[in-house]
């Protein structure tokens, strides 16, 4: 039940579905799982995996906007497939160009090569375009063959004639590498050095939340882990794929500590001691580039206990450096309920510079919304903030629809699979 009066900002949008919502169809067997959404020309391409015999399926769905299945789009909206006749496959991300073109970043499972990841680009209608990558339609990209995909830990985006993808790979042993990939629309190598270069830092772990491109340079984002302690970061690379330590430290990254953590840093050792013993960390779940070049990150930073955590925005300027117009420079936070580990998972910016994000705490799902100043805009939902009993599992898409709608994308789980649903929001 929605926390929020009817026919108001951050309420559900009833002309959109069945008052609100758009459950995916059964499309082969059961499982019908959403990775990603995309919006081109007012209408909606969402593309995941499904059961088929109990073995996955790659699938792409369209729908107009009002919810309803694109009939001109493949089989009267729907198309799932495989990559390879004896082999599992599966859709991670997807872009929709200009030209309504279709560009997935997906992978197959096979013997003895589990979950490789694998472009592939489909017609205006649904079709696999086999002159690309020909004859199979789909090129098959570098990994150790001692590495598996991650399971929805992607991103792609397009721009300049370049597709820029990142991934997590796993070892058996679950040691993880964070890849940046790159690649021409021609399928040729984007980085001199191959399709893709490795992200990492000397101070821990790298967490790729995701990746965005600009002119002569791009930026990931994410989470760098040591041990139990995290800190978020924004990292520069040059088009070439060598950092720029223009923007950072010589890796090119910038590193984001919680406020917590600085305060912490600053009592004598012994006093430190005395602290309430709270968590420290700070998690970034995603990035978004501000027209100005502004950058926005959203995800969580500590709460009252140690297994807690609240829901975070951060802005800083097209150099990462905190910017003081938002927030006064400093992060939002905002908790859903008390004990609970609460963060945002997804955002959405709209043409008027508000910020509406969604995320998880408890069992609901929350959506607010910023003002370009960072301020809770008391306009939306209840006081700025929202909630809707939704059971999710995984994954969860934001987009800016339109400027009075937001969509998210969202998985849940019943007893035989998961369930897709997309939900509009009014604005």
């Amino acid at each position: 039940m929605a926390h929020v009066q009817p026919a108001v900002p951050g309420s559900p949008d009833t002309s959109f579905g069945d008052n609100g919502e758009r459950s995916l169809p059964q499309i082969a067997d059961t499982d019908r799982f959403i990775t990603d959404v995309a919006i081109h020309d007012d209408t909606i391409t969402v593309c995941g995996l499904t059961g088929d015999h109990e073995q996955s399926r790659y699938t792409l769905l369209r729908f107009d906007d009002k919810g309803d299945l694109d009939p001109t789009f493949g089989n009267k909206g729907i198309v799932f497939g495989t990559f390879d006749p004896v082999a599992e496959s599966g859709a991670e991300a997807i872009v929709v160009d200009a030209n309504a073109k279709i560009w997935m970043l997906g992978w197959v499972n096979s013997a003895g090569k589990p979950h490789r990841l694998v472009v592939a680009r489909f017609d205006a209608q649904g079709a696999l375009d086999t002159s690309y990558a020909s004859p199979h339609g789909y090129l098959a990209l570098d990994q150790d063959n001692s590495l598996h995909l991650k399971l929805h830990s992607t991103s792609l985006q397009l721009r300049a004639g370049h597709l820029l993808a990142s991934a997590t790979l796993e070892s058996d042993w679950l040691a993880t590498h964070a890849c940046v990939y790159r690649l021409d629309l021609a399928g040729n190598a984007g980085f001199p050095s191959g399709q893709f270069i490795e992200i990492t830092h000397p101070s821990g772990t790298v967490q790729i939340a995701n990746v965005i491109a600009q002119e002569s340079t791009f930026l990931v984002a994410g989470t760098l882990r040591n041990g139990p302690e995290t800190r978020g970061f924004i990292a520069r690379f040059r088009n070439d794929g060598t950092p720029d330590p223009s923007f950072g430290d010589r890796y090119g990254f910038k590193l984001y500590e919680s406020p917590l953590s600085r305060w912490l840093r600053w009592l004598p050792r012994w006093l430190r001691w005395l602290a309430p013993r709270r968590n420290a960390n700070i998690r970034f779940n995603t990035l978004i580039q501000r027209p100005d070049g502004h950058l926005i990150v959203a995800g969580n930073l500590p709460g009252e206990r140690p297994e807690d955590t609240n829901a975070m925005t951060w802005q800083f300027d097209a150099e990462g450096v905190r910017d003081a117009t938002y927030n006064h420079g400093n992060p939002t936070v905002l908790t859903f309920n008390t004990h609970t580990e609460d963060e945002w998972e997804a955002a959405a910016l709209h043409q008027d510079g508000k910020l509406v994000v969604f995320g998880l705490g408890g069992q609901r799902i929350y959506r607010a919304r910023y003002t370009v100043h960072g301020r809770l805009d008391t306009a939306f939902g209840n006081q700025g903030i929202a909630f809707q009993d939704y059971p999710k599992d995984r994954k969860m898409i934001a987009v800016a629809m339109t400027p009075a709608a937001t969509l998210l994308g969202l998985n849940s789980q019943h007893a035989w699979g998961f369930s897709g649903l997309l939900a509009r929001f009014r604005n």
